[in-house]
């Protein structure tokens, strides 16, 4: 026999009720109301009738929620039976739902650890850097998508990569190392020259400084000694020690020693 839910004798009707007589009392009892204009002396009259008119809208509006809970309550009835019977179909909905999505999970997981192994064969030692992760596509675990057109985008993704990295190499720059950072976090070549376009903004502008920073310790070098007219004593020297020592430091910091040694007098040079 067929399932279907039969509506036996159900015969929805208006509620009958003297509208137009009612409507009729209310517009003539509210016409005066409609345009009053209240005056300061007729406050109390004022509010002793908006109290009626409250009570009488009260009044109807309650003999209407009556009349729809009578009305709504054979429908209320009618719809928690209905809910009841759904319920032992939405129990055996979940019950299949849970082990179809079971059997769905572990194929997903099966595929992507056949794509995982596929992904290390090529990217090879480049996988140490890029991760999966960071090329891993949800939608390669969709049905509708062939093996063969994952492992065709997986080995175009490590080729170009590899190009990529040549290229960097072939820039000679000392900023190599960052370049190749920034090509493995973005797999795009044009953030990579964004960054060597930065970095050389920033080696060009610290070069600047330096050369500043010598021309002003040439100058201090050069510049005549001031002697004083008044009478002045001359300390005995101390004698000079030698002392040979190694220092390891960057541009800026060589020039800022240079400029100390000369500041303070103290001889200096290579030592063999």
């Amino acid at each position: 026999m067929a399932l279907e839910l039969k509506i036996e004798a159900f015969n929805p009707v208006a509620v009958p009720f003297n509208y137009e007589e009612l409507k009729k009392q209310i517009a003539e009892k509210t016409a005066p109301y409609k345009g009053l204009i209240v005056t300061e002396d007729a406050i109390p009259a004022a509010k002793t009738d908006l109290a009626n008119l409250r009570r009488l809208e009260k009044a109807i509006d309650d003999r209407r929620k009556a009349v729809k809970k009578e009305y709504n309550a054979p429908y209320m009835e009618f719809e928690a039976k209905i809910k009841d019977i759904l319920s032992d179909i939405q129990t055996a909905i979940e019950n299949i739902d849970s082990q179809v999505k079971g059997f769905e999970a572990k194929s997903d997981e099966e595929k992507l650890g056949r794509i995982k192994i596929f992904y290390n064969l090529a990217f090879g030692q480049l996988a140490k850097v890029v991760p999966f992760e960071r090329i891993n596509n949800p939608k390669w675990l969709n049905k509708g998508y062939k093996k063969a057109d994952i492992e065709a985008e997986i080995s175009k993704m490590a080729n170009d990569l590899r190009d990529n990295v040549d290229a960097v190499k072939a820039l000679k720059s000392e900023n190599e190392d960052a370049l190749l950072r920034k090509l493995y976090e973005t797999l795009d070549m044009g953030a990579v020259m964004k960054e060597q376009a930065a970095l050389n903004a920033i080696a060009e502008e610290r070069k600047a400084r330096i050369a500043q920073m010598v021309e002003e310790a040439k100058k201090t070098v050069s510049a005549p000694s001031q002697v004083p007219t008044e009478a002045f004593t001359v300390d005995t020297p101390e004698p000079l020690q030698q002392i040979d020592f190694r220092v390891w430091v960057t541009q800026t910091q060589k020039a800022a020693l240079r400029n100390f040694l000369v500041e303070n007098g103290i001889r200096y040079g290579s030592v063999k």
